[in-house]
């Protein structure tokens, strides 16, 4: 999360100030550990407001886009940038991330690259 906040005259930050805009951010999304993932999930959820500005992914393997279908049903990306992916790979890919909107219930995004 990047945030900016209103601050006093004198420059001097205090606890209870409170952010005045914020842009959220994720940088691939999965672990090969489910309960360090679980943890960040967590975390981003009570601080992202439910919505995610833009998610960047890095590369297809799966312990980088596994938990992209948790992230758009809890907070959905407005923009996505992935790296060079010819049409069959992007198709693949945007198929994977509608079909998680639309069927939140299911927790696993496989996209495979040809």
């Amino acid at each position: 999360m990047i945030s900016t906040v209103e601050g006093s005259l004198d420059g001097v930050r205090s606890a209870n100030e409170r952010p005045v805009t914020g842009f959220s951010y994720v940088y691939d999304c999965s672990s090969e550990r489910s309960d360090a993932f679980n943890s960040e999930m967590s975390l981003y959820r009570a601080a992202c407001d439910g919505k995610t500005d833009m998610l960047f992914v890095s590369h297809l393997h799966a312990d980088h886009i596994n938990g992209i279908d948790r992230l758009q049903a809890m907070a959905p990306a407005k923009t996505v940038i992935v790296p060079y992916l010819d049409v069959v790979e992007r198709l693949l890919f945007v198929l994977s991330i509608l079909s998680a909107v639309r069927h939140p219930d299911r927790r696993s995004t496989t996209v495979r690259a040809p």
